[in-house]
Order: C-alpha cells, then structure tokens, then sequence
C-alpha cells in the first residue's frame, strides 16, 4: 500500500505531492485525512505529512520511503473537505499546504521527538544494551553516546530496536488514553521501592483498556509513577479522539 501526502513545510517548492510507502503495520490503521510522520529529504528529518490519498499499487515502479508513524487515532476529516482543499488550490492557485491547514483543526505541531527502545532481539550482552534497555531519545543518543547515524540505522534495519514517537502539539483536540499492559512486560525492571508502580501493574494485570484518570484514580496513584512505568516500555496505550 502506499499513501501521497502533502508535508506541512513553507517552502513553494516542497509544495506538491509525495508519495510514501505503508508499511504492513500501518496498513490497517491508516487512513485518508490523517497526519503522519515521514522521513524527508537526505538527511531523513521527522516531517509531519497530511494523508489525502491511498492506493494498493503504484502504476510506475520507484523508489519510495516507508512513513514513520501514524498522528492521529483517526481521520480528522472527511473526503468532502479533502475534495474542498484541492478545489481551494486549483480554484484561487492557493498553496496545498495553506489549503489543507484550512480544513484542519486549528493550532499546529510543534516538536516531534523520536525514542528508541530495544526489542526483543538485542541481547543483554550487546555492546549498546545499556544504551537502549530504557526508552531514550535520539538527540540523547547521539550527544552523549558513541553512537552515530549510520549504526543507529542499522540497528534498527537489523530489528534490534525500535522507535516511537512523542508529538508536542497546541491543536485543541481532545485525546482519551487507554493503558493495558504490554504481553512481554518485565516487571523485573522496576526497582524494589517503587511500590506504587507496581500496583499500577497489578491493576492492569486484572484490568483491560483502562482510561487514564480511572488508572490514576483507582489505584491511587500519581501521574509521576505512571510516567515512570512509560518510560521503561512497560505499557500499551492507545490514544483515542
């Protein structure tokens, strides 16, 4: 499957479409009118890019990048806007990207930061274990590390970690989060005083799709020890509109 996009970027010239892989994954999760987050350009930056079509197949056969992660729960518009966008564009030779932030929500994407987290494949004598056992970012990771790029990519070609990402966003949109526990957590990493953490985990071992206030709530808990057990990728959540 593959998507075309229009990226959120100023530039006249990025002012077109491009067209991405959908990774299987993603495959049925994906959706026209959602953002997603793409690599562009040489240098692979983390760009957020607006889903406006889908198809199985291409009719010519080029290279293509995979998206990185999908923004949104769901679609945040419909076809009709979508149609609308294009209509705006080719009616008034506005820019796709002006037309398209009209029939968005309003407020914009700020920051995207990127983390990597080990997956069940790198091994506890791998030289860069330590490094990636708890959920770190990818700034951190190449400023304080003797990591660079290029092993960083081939770590996760190799299937040894894997990313996911934070998105810092002032779009009025309100968001509902699910936790469940992870089918591979380890509660072995938590330190023997962290009590409260680990009655968040007893909750959930009984509990399924638990809203975040009723987690808070329920096992008087802070969002502090919630955080805490983020982090150490020891939970699912599912971020629902």
């Amino acid at each position: 499957m593959y998507c075309f996009v229009i990226l959120d970027n100023k530039s006249r010239f990025l002012d077109q479409s491009f067209t991405y892989h959908v990774p299987e994954k993603f495959e049925n999760k994906i959706q026209k009118g959602m953002r997603v987050i793409v690599p562009f350009g040489k240098g692979n930056k983390n760009t957020i890019a607006f889903v406006y079509d889908l198809v199985e197949n291409l009719t010519t056969e080029f290279k293509t990048k995979d998206i990185l992660e999908i923004v949104d729960s769901k679609a945040l518009v419909d076809e009709e806007l979508i149609d609308l966008a294009f209509y705006m564009n080719r009616r008034y030779l506005s820019p796709l990207r002006s037309c398209v932030r009209q029939i968005l929500p309003p407020g914009k994407i700020d920051k995207i930061k990127e983390y990597y987290y080990p997956s069940k494949n790198l091994k506890k004598d791998d030289e860069f274990y330590e490094v990636f056992k708890n959920k770190i970012t990818k700034k951190k990771i190449l400023n304080k590390y003797n990591i660079d790029e290029d092993l960083l990519n081939q770590y996760k070609k190799n299937g040894l970690i894997k990313t996911s990402f934070d998105i810092n966003s002032n779009q009025k949109i309100n968001y509902t989060y699910i936790f469940n526990l992870k089918k591979d957590y380890d509660d072995k990493k938590l330190p023997s005083n962290a009590k409260k953490q680990k009655e968040i985990l007893d909750y959930l071992k009984y509990h399924k799709d638990v809203e975040y206030k009723e987690l808070l709530k329920n096992t008087k808990s802070s969002k502090n020890s919630l955080d805490s057990l983020i982090e150490k990728d020891l939970l699912e959540i599912k971020k629902l509109k």
